[in-house]
């Protein structure tokens, strides 16, 4: 049992050290769609008061 056990943890390991990155660009990702959502409801409320004063 004791070598199952080593092995679940080695394995356990290497998938950390794989998705690891997988998952820091997954919230660099959320982060970059944040901002763009944000610049666009910017840009939005820009033209309205664009169109409003025109």
């Amino acid at each position: 049992m004791d070598a199952q056990n080593e092995k679940s943890e080695r394995l356990q390991k290497m998938l950390d050290e794989t998705l690891s990155p997988v998952f820091q660009q997954l919230q660099k990702l959320e982060s970059d769609m944040q901002k763009i959502k944000e610049s666009q409801s910017e840009i939005k409320n820009l033209l309205t008061e664009k169109e409003q004063e025109g």
